[in-house]
């Protein structure tokens, strides 16, 4: 890396970065999606990069980006990138820059511009970034048919990668389904792609479907700890592993994820109960809000919150539901071990999450578990083009329901935060804010969500 870069380790800058090589090395040596989110979470936006303290030439990028002149950023970018000798330097540097651009500045055209100048294969580089960070754009399928037709990555996972993006943003249907099926006289291979088919067979109840796949493919009677409604079925219909008293642990969980999910329904919709929604945002510091919130039916937080007494004056101690995305977290577990219910608010999460022996396991601790509809997702992510955050679908989630999201009861949420360098991004910590967020986006969202109100809607109990 070039002495110009600003390796001083007292910035924090060098540490960080050297991270994100040693896992971009981890990415080249197995592409996909999450190991490439991995090399841009943290250094996307952390202080020591883009802070003022940070290299002045990744910070120039992102002035230059903030006061619209794109031309001047990616020249800029391309200096930059054209200082380190090394490869895997250069292309780790281009996918920060990237991930930057869409992090706070929104802008998919200069994020694969700058992957372009820095990396060897950026095709897959491009894709497997857009995939990683939930855009959804007509970018994708181009790169996508790219790849299969010059077989620049493993079919199996690019099919079932395209797959459950196109589930999640076309919705789910017959045709998706079929376009996806193994051809016939294919009987092995495509282990991922066959798991997500079956997956969609179920959560469209094509039972024909399920059916073939299961007398074709044997394997896949052993899918039930990835595929929760396969051991519902299982439990019901009968097969080799039917009398497996593992099959029928699981299809218990799966029951139980439907009771309380009703349950969560008819408690949001319950108007006579007064609601507080707390996020994370450091904005309410200093306001003393606590009591306030304490003094809510129902109190909702979110991820990584903290009740240690530092915080209480601002944003209580009360807690029922506890509203988390990320998964397999020790730390989370005791969160959600404590609440009332834990809702995983992941679109379609009974049919697309792949590790039900995690959540078996989180369920015998004491956790209640539950989730929103499996349509509820879509009209968001219509209209963010990228997932919506954990707070926004709540939010959004009350308002369908009552018919109004009150900002009396309402604490903690300012989205934009999530983007700056000058200003704590949670009130407890400093975690990384999400890159697959559309976050000056869903500020409006929100914004819209809290003075639109059906003429019924009832006002918030005092």
């Amino acid at each position: 890396m070039s002495d110009r870069m600003g390796s001083n380790p007292a910035n924090g800058f060098s540490s960080v970065f050297r991270r994100s090589v040693e896992l971009y090395g981890d990415y080249t040596q197995k592409p996909d999606a999450p190991r490439l989110g991995a090399v841009i979470r943290m250094p996307s936006s952390h202080p020591a990069i883009w802070g003022k303290a940070g290299p002045a030439p990744f910070r120039q990028v992102d002035t230059f980006m903030g006061a619209d002149d794109r031309a001047a950023a990616l020249h800029a970018a391309s200096d930059l990138l054209n200082s380190f000798s090394g490869e895997n330097e250069r292309v780790t540097a281009s996918l920060i820059l990237a991930g930057r651009m869409l992090l706070a500045h929104d802008d998919i055209a200069a994020a694969d511009h700058i992957i372009g100048e820095g990396s060897a294969r950026p095709i897959l580089d491009r894709f497997l970034f857009r995939m990683s960070c939930r855009v959804n754009d007509a970018g994708n399928e181009p790169l996508y048919n790219t790849l299969v037709q010059h077989d620049q990555a493993d079919p199996d996972v690019l099919a079932a990668l395209w797959l459950r993006h196109r589930w999640r943003t076309e919705g789910p249907t017959r045709t998706l389904l079929e376009s996806f099926l193994p051809e016939p006289g294919v009987r092995k291979g495509y282990r991922r792609r066959l798991r997500e088919c079956l997956a969609l067979a179920f959560r469209l109840e094509a039972v024909d479907i399920a059916k073939a796949l299961l007398a074709r493919f044997a394997h896949l009677e052993t899918e039930y700890d990835r595929i929760l409604p396969l051991a519902s079925y299982l439990a019901e219909q009968g097969g080799r592993n039917a009398a497996s008293e593992t099959v029928h642990a699981f299809a218990r969980l799966h029951r139980h994820i439907e009771e309380q999910s009703a349950g969560l329904t008819a408690m949001i919709a319950d108007a006579d109960r007064s609601l507080a929604i707390v996020g994370n945002s450091p904005c309410e510091k200093g306001k003393g809000k606590g009591e306030r919130i304490d003094r809510h039916h129902i109190v909702a937080r979110f991820n990584f919150f903290s009740l240690e007494p530092e915080y209480r004056a601002d944003y209580g101690s009360k807690f029922d539901l506890h509203v988390r995305s990320r998964l397999e977290d020790e730390a989370l577990d005791q969160r959600s071990v404590k609440a009332g219910l834990t809702i995983f608010p992941l679109n379609e999460f009974v049919h697309q999450y792949r590790n039900w022996s995690y959540m078996r396991q989180l369920r015998g601790e004491g956790a209640n578990i539950a989730c929103f509809p499996p349509d509820f997702h879509r009209p968001l992510l219509a209209e963010l083009r990228r997932d919506a955050s954990n707070g926004l679908l709540f939010c959004a989630f009350v308002h369908q329901l009552r018919g109004r999201l009150h900002p009396e009861s309402c604490f903690g949420f300012a989205f934009t935060d999530q983007i700056s360098t000058e200003s704590e991004t949670h009130y407890s910590d400093n975690n990384p804010p999400a890159l697959n967020h559309n976050w000056q986006k869903e500020r409006e969202v929100f914004t819209r969500l809290v003075t639109q109100a059906h003429p019924s809607a009832p006002e918030p109990a005092p």
